[in-house]
């Protein structure tokens, strides 16, 4: 028999932040460790303010650009849907000197999964 969770019940102990192993950005602009994380938190996070609250995408994108420098921005489909809405936050911060189309194309730093 499968059990199932009551809406607005919290099963916080089943989520562990080893079994998440991914950082996960949040409004205001912070992100969560899968080490140090709160998983009571983050449940909370993910069950309500995702589901409830407005998803500001740009400034996800800009905490991960500036927090964590990484060598690619992987876009995850479908398709090549995101590609468009991080370049151009890439372009916004200069990212790596990236200031037009041109050279963000040719560099490489955007790609899809």
């Amino acid at each position: 028999m499968t059990e199932t969770v009551k809406p607005g019940e919290v099963r916080a102990e089943r989520m562990t932040p080893q079994k998440l192993g991914v950082r996960l950005f949040k409004q205001p602009p912070a992100s969560f460790d899968p080490i140090t994380a709160d998983p009571r938190e983050l449940l909370r996070y993910t069950l309500r303010e995702q589901v409830l609250e407005t998803y500001d995408f740009t400034a996800a994108v800009r905490t991960a650009l500036r927090e964590f420098n990484p060598d690619v921005l992987l876009c995850a489909g479908p398709g090549t849907s995101l590609r468009a809405p991080v370049g151009h936050v890439v372009l916004r911060e200069g990212w790596r000197g990236l200031r037009d189309k041109a050279a963000l194309f040719s560099s490489g730093v955007i790609a899809t999964a």
